[in-house]
C-alpha cells in the first residue's frame, strides 16, 4: 500500500463522520423546530363567556390552515392553568386572566399575548348601598354587604380576595357567596345579595342579565390608578356613558374600571410554527374584537404576569406577519422558516471556517509530504555511512534501487496545481540524494 494516501479505513471513518454530522443536523432541525401539529386542544371557559367566544374565532381561523381545533369548556382561568400544567391533559393553549397564576404555574408556562381586557365589574343594588342616590366609588363601601364573587378558584374570586387584602380587610368582613355570574344575577333580582363582583369582557352576553335589572348600577373605581400601581397585572380602562347599553343608559355616567387582561397561554415547548400561525391569527381576530380597546392595542405584551414566549415576542416586535407569511403559503412559509432557523446559525459558523479551508487542504498535502520526507530521510541515514569511508557496493546498489523506486512512487502523487512547488522541492531532494549515491558508486568502482 502506498505511503502517500490515506487507508481505506481512514476514508471510511471520514465518510462516517460526514454522515453523522448530516444526521445530527437533521435531528437538531426536528428538535429545535418541531412541525406544526395537525390537531390541538384549547381550554376556554363557560360556553356563555368571552373566552369561549374568542376560542370559536381562533378555532375557525386555525382550521383554515388545516389545524383541527377542539375547544374544551372549563370553569375558567384556574382550571385552564391546571390543564396547561398537566402534560397528560392534551391541552396546548388556554385563556388565563392576569393575576391568577402562581409561581409554580409560571415556571411551566409561557404567554403568547394579551388578547382583550376583562374588566372587573361590581354591579350593585342602589337601594342596598349608601342612600340609594350616591354612586358606589370605593370597594370599602361593600364592607358588611352580601356580595357574590364568582365560583371558588375562579379568576373573579382570586381578584376580589386580592382587593380585600389590599384594603387591609378580611373575607370575614363581608358576607361572601361563591356564585357564578348567572346565579348572582338571579340573586340580585330576588334581593338575596347586594352586589355581584366578577371579571368578564364587555362583549360577554352575561352583562345583559345585569344591566336589565331595575335599580342597578355599576361601581366607578375612583381608586383605579392606585389599584394598577399596587397590582401591576391590572389596567385602568374608561367606560364611556352608555357604552354597555345605550338603551338602558348603562353605565349611567363615564366610569373608571380596573381590568385584568385575558392572556393566551401555552405550555413550554409548544411548536414555534404553531406560535407563528397563532400570532398571525391573533392580529386578525383582535383588530375589532372589543369596544374597550383602541385600534392596534391588541395583541399586547403589556401587564402580562407570565413570561412571554420568545417566538411570540419576536413576532410582536415585527408588528406584522413576516415576509415569508405575507407572500408564501403557510405550509411553505413554515418549512422555509424552519430551514432558515438552522441554516443561518450554520452559515454564521461555516463562513468564517471557510477561510481556513485552504489551510485544511494544505494540511493534507503537508501530511503526505511529511511521510515522503520521513521515508527519504531513512534512506539518507542508511546511505550516510557509505559517503564517509565505507565502500560496500552491494549496499550502494540496493539503496540506488530503493531511491529509484521511491522516485517512481513520488511521481504518482496527485498534487493540486497550486501546490506543485512542494512537489518539485521533494523531487529536487530525491534527485540530490540519488546523484550522491551514483557519484559514490562511480567513485568506488573507479578505484
Amino acid at each position: 500500500m502506498s505511503i502517500y494516501f490515506l487507508s481505506k479505513k481512514s476514508y471510511a471513518l471520514i465518510a462516517a463522520g460526514i454522515v453523522s454530522i448530516v444526521i445530527a443536523i437533521f435531528v437538531m432541525f426536528w428538535i429545535l423546530v418541531p412541525p406544526v401539529p395537525t390537531k390541538i386542544t384549547i381550554a376556554t371557559g363557560a360556553p356563555s363567556g368571552l373566552y369561549h367566544q374568542f376560542g370559536l374565532r381562533l378555532q375557525a381561523e386555525l382550521q383554515k390552515e388545516n389545524i383541527q381545533v377542539e375547544l374544551k369548556t372549563t370553569g375558567g382561568s384556574v382550571d385552564n392553568l391546571k390543564l396547561l400544567s398537566d402534560p397528560k391533559s392534551g391541552v396546548q393553549l388556554g385563556f388565563v386572566q392576569t393575576g391568577v397564576a402562581n409561581s409554580e404555574d409560571k415556571g411551566n408556562l409561557v404567554s403568547l399575548a394579551g388578547v382583550f381586557y376583562e374588566p372587573f365589574w361590581v354591579w350593585y343594588r342602589k337601594d342596598a348601598i349608601g342612600n340609594g342616590t350616591t354612586r358606589l366609588q370605593s370597594f370599602n363601601s361593600l364592607k358588611g354587604k352580601r356580595i357574590a364573587i364568582g365560583q371558588v378558584g375562579s379568576g373573579s374570586a382570586v381578584l376580589v380576595l386580592n382587593l380585600i387584602k389590599l384594603h387591609g380587610l378580611k373575607p370575614e368582613d363581608f358576607m361572601i357567596s361563591y356564585d357564578s355570574p348567572d346565579l348572582a344575577s338571579e340573586k340580585l333580582v330576588r334581593g338575596e345579595i347586594d352586589a355581584a363582583c366578577f371579571v368578564v369582557g364587555i362583549e360577554a352576553p352575561i352583562l345583559e342579565k345585569f344591566y336589565k335589572i331595575p335599580n342597578i348600577d355599576v361601581m366607578n373605581f375612583d381608586e383605579a390608578e392606585a389599584y394598577t400601581r399596587s397590582l401591576t397585572y391590572l389596567c385602568k380602562v374608561s367606560l364611556p356613558y352608555g357604552l354597555v347599553s345605550i338603551g338602558y343608559d348603562q353605565p349611567t355616567s363615564d366610569t373608571r374600571l380596573i381590568s385584568p387582561t385575558a392572556m393566551l397561554v401555552a405550555s413550554k415547548g409548544i411548536s414555534p410554527a404553531l406560535i407563528s400561525i397563532t400570532m398571525q391569527k391573533l392580529y386578525d381576530i383582535t383588530k375589532n374584537f372589543s369596544r374597550l380597546q383602541t385600534t392596534g392595542e391588541f395583541p399586547s405584551n403589556l401587564n402580562l404576569d407570565i413570561d412571554q414566549d420568545d417566538d411570540a415576542a419576536n413576532y410582536m416586535r415585527e408588528g406584522q406577519p413576516s415576509f415569508l407569511y405575507r407572500y408564501l403559503p403557510f405550509w411553505l412559509a413554515v418549512w422555509v422558516g424552519r430551514l432558515l432557523k438552522i441554516m443561518i446559525p450554520l452559515l454564521a459558523i461555516g463562513l468564517p471556517l471557510a477561510n481556513y479551508l485552504p489551510s485544511i487542504i494544505n494540511l493534507k498535502l503537508k501530511v503526505r509530504m511529511a511521510k515522503a520526507y520521513f521515508e527519504l530521510k531513512k534512506i539518507e541515514e542508511e546511505a550516510t555511512p557509505l559517503f564517509f569511508g565505507e565502500s560496500d557496493i552491494d549496499k550502494l546498489l540496493r539503496l540506488q534501487e530503493k531511491i529509484n523506486q521511491f522516485e517512481l512512487e513520488a511521481n504518482q502523487m496527485k498534487i493540486p496545481a497550486m501546490q506543485t512547488d512542494s512537489f518539485f522541492n521533494l523531487k529536487q531532494n530525491i534527485v540530490t540524494l540519488s546523484d550522491r549515491l551514483r557519484n559514490r558508486l562511480n567513485e568506488i568502482q573507479g578505484k
